[in-house]
């Protein structure tokens, strides 16, 4: 029975078309090397390699964080060495300049170390990479302190986001890096002998609280009465007795010749915290306490030996102590930059793995594609030869 010529037409047409539509994508994935052309071909995978996309691009901005990180970080390592190194070195000094067989000129003369330090110090505190201070914590372009030792900067760290739940501190406060835990009381007095001045009834209470102990000292302005301590000598020495030595107090010389109270506890971070009570007058109570920094410790002794006088026992331990807090702070950032590196590796791993799923999904085979191009191919060719065959024709007499 003969077949229709419409009939022909049609079956013809509707494998023409499979055909060629199988021979135009495979044409595609191997020009492209990718699977799908259009969201709609397979709106699955194509929101899979969406989401891929979308992690890859968020862990490449952690990854450019982390190397920001990394690079500024080593930097405030290394200058926190250096700084450690010349506070080390000066605080050898101090030790050599408290000798009693250091003449009064020999010690004018070894302030110009000192001076040249405290110049050192603070150019390194207000060191920065390009435009950001590397001390001045959220304030970037701000310069952190300025020639009276005075912080300008942020009260917040400058932090940068290295993972989902992970953020770093790459720029820290320069007043909690430098400041130490040596307390000054702010009242002078011309000799650690003199009786308190008080006002009221002549009697209040320092309270001193250390690692979760109060220790409590009461102190009047009755010279005759040796039940309480009545002048800055006595009350370092009930201090000294009543911690047991976990809290030093000194009768500090300052370089104008008057004294005051310094308080140093054991520790090279911890804090103390020191109030008054029983304060009914004003007057009562002796002052107020202030942390020193690196900056005003070290210009203290140099002060003290550009007038030829000696540094004190409580200048020696301040400068221990700047030299702690500069090398704890360092030790602080080491370890921080330490977590920064291990976390390279992690993200060069993972980005290998996201990229690896985004290629499964997204990426044609291309030797694949190539085949079944070459096969569609050859039907498309075996098509025409049939219709040819059949009717002796091609598909130009039909179009």
């Amino acid at each position: 029975m003969k077949m229709p010529d419409f009939l022909i037409y049609s079956v013809f047409k509707r494998q023409d078309d499979a055909i060629k539509k199988e021979i135009t994508d495979r044409s595609v994935q191997i020009s492209t090397g990718r699977k799908y052309k259009n969201i709609s071909d397979n709106p699955a995978a194509t929101y899979n390699i969406n989401q891929l996309k979308k992690e890859i691009s968020q862990l490449s901005q952690f990854s450019r964080n982390r190397l920001f990180a990394d690079i500024n970080m080593t930097y405030v390592d290394y200058t926190l060495g250096k700084m450690a190194d010349k506070v080390k070195a000066l605080y050898a000094k101090t030790i050599q300049a408290k000798k009693d067989t250091v003449r009064p000129d020999q010690r004018v003369a070894m302030s110009a170390e000192f001076r040249d330090g405290v110049e050192f110090l603070l150019d390194r505190a207000n060191e920065r990479v390009g435009e950001n201070f590397i001390f001045s914590g959220a304030a970037l372009t701000t310069k952190p302190f300025d020639t009276d030792f005075k912080y300008n900067g942020s009260d917040e760290n400058f932090k940068v986001q290295i993972g989902n739940d992970n953020k770093v501190d790459v720029f820290k406060r320069g007043d909690q890096t430098f400041t130490t835990n040596v307390y000054e009381l702010d009242t002078t007095f011309n000799s650690p002998t003199d009786t308190f001045t008080l006002g009221g009834d002549g009697t209040a209470t320092l309270n001193i609280t250390y690692k979760g102990n109060t220790y409590s000292i009461t102190y009047d302005n009755n010279a005759s009465d040796p039940t309480n301590p009545s002048n800055l000598q006595e009350l370092v020495d009930a201090i000294n007795n009543a911690t047991g030595g976990k809290v030093r107090a000194f009768a500090h010389q300052l370089d104008d010749g008057t004294y005051t109270l310094r308080i140093i506890p054991e520790d090279n971070v911890e804090p103390l915290n020191i109030s008054f009570s029983g304060v009914g007058d004003p007057s009562e109570q002796l002052g107020n306490f202030t942390q020193k920094n690196v900056f005003e410790i070290v210009d203290r002794v140099y002060k003290k030996l550009k007038g030829g006088l000696s540094p004190d026992d409580s200048d020696v331990m301040a400068m221990q102590r700047a030299y702690d807090k500069i090398v704890y702070e360092r030790s602080d950032t080491g370890s921080l930059l330490s977590s920064v590196k291990q976390t390279e590796e992690t993200m060069e791993f993972k980005d290998q793995e996201l990229r690896r799923e985004k290629s499964e999904v997204e990426d044609a085979d291309l030797s694949e594609s190539i085949y079944e191009y070459t096969k569609y191919r050859t039907a498309y060719e075996a098509l025409m030869r049939i219709v040819a065959d059949t009717k002796d024709l091609t598909i130009l007499r039909y179009l």
